[in-house]
């Protein structure tokens, strides 16, 4: 019985059917108003409603990290930037295999055009544009030849990370700066620019942001990588809510602990490579 109760009240939340009679009190209404209070909109009727399937639900979508799986549907175009590590590059052989075109955003040349090359290889499209992700000027240039080598754009992968294993006392405001830059100002940036190219083209898009576990967990190290991802996610969350209306989908995807030559920095970066490794390794709870 109770289990029956707690399946009716989870529908009477979502706006269907009505509560179990012993959850009928002055106190469970009170409570659900004030929840109800918390949402930007007028608090949902019982029933959907137009206004809820079009406002109300999309919201509540909006809070969450959206993790998407399968394959990408009518992706012509995608820009993942890259910034020296490898969850990039493999996001863009994916996107390449499932025949997406794509222009590469990096400020390494030559890594950037080694990763271009190898999907081409591959029988891939791929250009490689030049780009310091924070420079909001190289951002709208790289958007740029994204449109003008394939036509339009489609999507967007916010993928530049900047890792600094250093604790609060240690990191200097310099060191803190820059790296919120590159893992959250180029992300407003491309998410920005993007939107705007969207909105131009009449098409709609997905923005896909690289957030990380780091997000919602704290560690004594990487303190400014803690706050630049905890930003993502955040901005994310505005973001969707804020370019719904125009057709724009933006979710983020949270990678925890990825073998990539960045996480062997931040290993060697504790003065011992191997036990860095291995106390890397022993937070994961699936090996």
């Amino acid at each position: 019985r109770r289990q029956r109760a707690a399946v009716k009240t989870r529908e009477y939340f979502r706006g269907r059917g009505t509560a179990p009679r012993h959850y009928r009190s002055k106190v469970h209404f009170c409570l659900r108003r004030h929840i109800l209070k918390l949402l930007p909109y007028p608090a949902r009727p019982r029933k959907p409603s137009p206004q809820h399937e079009r406002h109300i639900r999309p919201q509540l979508q909006g809070y969450l990290l959206h993790v998407r799986l399968g394959k990408p549907r009518a992706v012509k175009h995608i820009k993942p930037h890259k910034h020296g590590g490898r969850i990039g590059a493999a996001a863009a052989r994916r996107f390449a295999a499932e025949g997406a075109r794509i222009v590469l955003a990096d400020k390494d040349e030559a890594n950037g055009h080694e990763v271009a090359k190898a999907l081409v290889k591959e029988g891939g499209e791929a250009a490689f544009c030049l780009c310091d992700v924070g420079n909001e000027a190289d951002v709208q240039a790289a958007l740029d030849t994204a449109a003008r080598t394939y036509g339009k754009l489609d999507i967007v992968v916010n993928n530049a990370g900047w890792q600094l294993n250093k604790t609060l006392l240690e990191t200097t405001a310099e060191e803190f700066n820059a790296v919120l830059n590159t893992n959250l100002t180029s992300m407003f940036l491309f998410t920005k620019g993007a939107a705007n190219m969207f909105i131009a083209q009449k098409t709609g898009g997905a923005i896909v942001n690289v957030c990380s576990t780091f997000a919602v967990v704290g560690s004594p190290g990487y303190v400014a990588y803690h706050a630049s991802k905890g930003g993502v996610a955040s901005f994310t969350r505005a973001a969707a809510i804020s370019l719904m209306p125009h057709n724009i989908r933006v979710n983020a995807v949270g990678p925890g602990t990825t073998e990539t030559p960045g996480l062997h920095d931040g290993a060697r970066d504790t003065g011992d490579e191997a036990k860095g490794m291995a106390s890397f390794l022993a937070l994961q709870p699936l090996k």
